[in-house]
């Protein structure tokens, strides 16, 4: 099979979510991507009025600006990039639409970088820049040329194989164009990522011990005696009362309501856990403040 091409949307969707990456790649599904249109529409925006600081007060610098390069089987475009004469090399930059600079960001960063060299016939630069609302950041990118070879080592992989990457969940899975489609293979699977709660990190250490799916998870539960809570003790999470009511489709009782205190309670507090976007709760707890003074 030919190699497919890695272009700079690609290597970014990679970095912060594999197969989105490969969705992108090889479904040829865009969607309706509304958070990236979000960022590159607040981004193209930090260009123009950098852009136009720039034009005001030009510097007699060699620069690329608005290029799109290919060097083997890597394309990115390049928003604008300095030519450093010290060092022989282009200085890549990259706009942002938010204030903070995230790792991803950096990681892209470098990609540009490195893509920019292989065309050019260069080295690769020692510094790039990211450009905020706020400021110009400089960027050191040595550090970060052995994640972005990882990185593409393992895309390039499964791209020519075909190999599907398993979705996983993350920070901005409400607003991806591929929700829908990750749902279905989570709920399919019967995946831990299911339980947005729980969290990646959790779910890879339950994976190493062998917990692969929410109904080997449900098993491990273990009701047993539980001592009284006193004023400043909280009620962990539980993964796998999460669990056994995600498997049985209703609400777990932990703990029972001592109703006997009735009489003497004087406030509730309530706290409902769900997934909302799927209509189902599947925890209730209650807190109840007593005269003493207990909970």
């Amino acid at each position: 099979m030919e190699s497919s091409l890695i272009t700079r949307d690609i290597f970014r969707r990679f970095i912060s979510c594999p197969h989105k990456a490969y969705a992108s790649a090889r479904m040829h599904e865009t969607g309706d991507d509304r958070l990236g249109s979000l960022m590159a529409s607040r981004a193209e925006r930090t260009g123009q009025a950098w852009m136009e600081k720039q034009h005001a007060a030009p510097l007699m610098v060699q620069s690329i600006n608005n290029r799109r390069i290919t060097y083997r089987e890597l394309e990115t475009t390049v928003d604008y990039a300095e030519w450093i004469e010290s060092d022989g090399t282009w200085s890549p930059f990259l706009f942002s639409g938010i204030l903070t600079i995230t790792r991803e960001q950096r990681l892209e960063l470098a990609y540009i970088g490195k893509v920019i060299a292989g065309d050019a016939g260069t080295g690769v630069p020692r510094y790039g820049y990211i450009v905020t609302r706020q400021k110009k950041s400089r960027v050191q990118l040595p550090p970060l040329y052995g994640a972005v070879d990882d990185a593409l080592a393992i895309l390039k992989d499964n791209l020519l194989s075909g190999e599907i990457l398993p979705p996983r969940r993350c920070s901005h899975c409400n607003l991806c164009e591929y929700r829908e489609h990750c749902l279905c293979v989570w709920k399919e699977a019967d995946s831990l990522s299911l339980m947005g709660p729980l969290g990646e990190k959790i779910a890879d250490r339950l994976r190493s011990k062998g917990i692969e799916t929410i109904h080997q998870l449900s098993l491990t539960y273990r009701p047993r005696r539980r001592r009284k809570l006193s004023k400043v003790d909280s009620v962990p999470y539980k993964p796998e009362i999460h669990a056994l009511a995600l498997e049985r489709n209703s609400v777990i009782i932990d703990r029972d309501l001592d109703l006997r205190v009735v009489d003497e309670v004087h406030g509730f507090f309530l706290d409902f856990e769900g997934l909302p976007d799927e209509s189902l709760y599947y925890l209730c707890g209650i807190l109840a403040v007593v005269d003493s003074g207990e909970w």
